[in-house]
């Protein structure tokens, strides 16, 4: 009898503990919008001109830990001295400043440690197609 009421205990326990868990569910905007929340140093910069499928420029900045960028919780941005808005896309696939003219990065990889933000620009010339590629290596 004694078994049978700690059993029955145990059993109450456990329900009652799985009844107060509960599942929230993050949409990938609200999992994106969180993660960005912070200081993220700025590591690198790689900025490419591609033409034709030809890479004829490969620039890569270095920056110290001194340059940083500030996302905080109520959707402003800082980099030095620049400070504006920030919003991420519903699917967390965009980044959009709203700085002017609006500057808008692809999340390209996103990490618990890393960030890698992109943009792509294309425009032809004549005969020939340019692509301008800059990348933006965030590194906690």
């Amino acid at each position: 009898m004694n078994r049978l009421k700690t059993i029955v205990l145990l059993f109450a326990c456990l329900t009652l503990v799985i009844h107060a868990c509960k599942k929230e569910t993050l949409t990938d905007h609200d999992f994106v919008q969180k993660h960005f929340i912070g200081k993220w140093p700025l590591k690198s910069r790689v900025l490419l001109t591609i033409k034709n499928k030809d890479t004829i420029v490969r620039d890569t900045t270095r920056f110290s830990p001194i340059d940083t960028l500030v996302f905080t919780a109520d959707n402003k941005y800082t980099k030095g001295l620049i400070s504006a808005d920030y919003t991420i896309d519903e699917k967390g696939e965009n980044l959009t400043i709203a700085t002017t003219p609006a500057v808008t990065w692809h999340i390209e990889y996103l990490r618990q440690t890393s960030i890698i933000l992109v943009q792509r620009r294309s425009e032809t010339i004549g005969t020939d197609q340019f692509t301008y590629h800059t990348e933006e290596n965030l590194v906690k």
